[in-house]
């Protein structure tokens, strides 16, 4: 198994080393859907799916923290990917022509 398929694998790495993140301030209150948007009651008429939920909080998030979290993401996340598989020697791809031109 490739260390990029179990779940949690780029915060296990990045949290190897200390003081890699730091804590994020929040969006303000009432920028996001809360948890009890997901439920009738309590002035909630109609309640919101977990998709409209996840996409609002995320929406809210990045709307505060996006260059962090992209920084975060080259650091430790794509330094970890592996490697794209070569293809068969029958199959060739634009690199392979441009690296053989310039030998």
């Amino acid at each position: 198994m490739e260390k990029t398929t179990h779940p949690g694998w780029p915060i296990g790495r990045a949290l190897r080393s200390r003081g890699v993140f730091h804590k994020l301030n929040p969006p303000a209150l009432g920028s996001a859907l809360t948890i009890r948007h997901l439920f009738p009651g309590g002035g909630v008429v109609i309640p919101v799916t977990r998709s409209q939920y996840v996409a609002s909080v995320y929406q809210a998030w990045m709307a505060l923290h996006r260059s962090t979290v992209e920084q975060w993401y080259e650091r430790y996340v794509i330094p970890d990917r592996a490697p794209a598989r070569e293809k068969p020697n029958n199959v060739s791809s634009g690199r392979s022509k441009i690296r053989a031109a310039e030998q």
